[in-house]
């Protein structure tokens, strides 16, 4: 039984865009209508979210994250740019079918046979203009790992997901994977002030330190 579409306004969503999908447009021949198929997820590849001075974060989905969202038939759509003015398919209609395969997640999409789908997206696709697909999702209770360290003056946080729920996949025109989250940007920036205060503190109690012993030397 489908469960409840979890909510798109959760204020806990998480945006994600893969550059490398294979995105293209399929026809079994001429008379057939179009179908968009491409990877929204690659699987078990390290992605880093963001690189600083103090702090680096990495990211990646584990294989078989999204397995329990299939299993439970979630209501996921198809978006053009995450816009929901531009719906492209839908699983519960049957427009959108997602599977798992060696890579990542494949989304095989029947987009509505319209002059704005065909000029704004079959074509660019086609051309290859638009060559990325991101999707949205929540991660759920439990359904990810975390791991710390530090690297030489840096700390270093790895985020694997291993359990999500889907809220949409979307071709997108700018596939850039550290550009697609407002709000992870923003924990990125405010994580990098944390741990340069941190390490300012640091060096300075070592700096303390180190005049203590010299006084005491000499």
């Amino acid at each position: 039984m489908p469960s409840q579409r979890p909510d798109p306004g959760d204020r806990r969503r998480e945006v994600r865009t893969v550059a490398a999908t294979g995105l293209k447009v399929e026809r079994r021949d001429d008379a057939d209508a179009p179908r968009i198929v491409g990877h929204a997820i690659v699987y078990d590849q390290w992605t880093t979210l963001h690189e600083g001075r103090s702090f680096v974060w990495r990211e990646k989905i584990a294989r078989g994250a999204c397995r329990s969202a299939l299993a439970e038939g979630q209501d996921v759509r198809c978006l053009f740019n995450h816009d929901p003015n531009y719906v492209l398919g839908r699983t519960k209609s049957g427009t959108l079918r997602l599977t798992e395969d060696a890579t990542g997640l494949l989304a095989e999409i029947d987009p509505p046979d319209t002059p704005t789908v065909r000029d704004l997206v079959l074509a660019p696709i086609a051309r290859g203009d638009v060559s990325g697909m991101s999707f949205s999702f929540l991660v759920r209770e439990g359904g990810q790992v975390v791991t710390t360290r530090e690297e030489g003056d840096r700390i270093v946080e790895e985020r694997e997901v291993l359990a999500l729920d889907l809220l949409d996949v979307s071709p997108v025109t700018f596939p850039a994977y550290e550009q697609t989250d407002v709000a992870l940007r923003s924990l990125a920036e405010r994580r990098e002030r944390e741990f340069r205060s941190l390490a300012a503190r640091r060096l300075a109690r070592m700096r303390i330190r180190q005049r203590m012993s010299d006084a005491l030397s000499l």
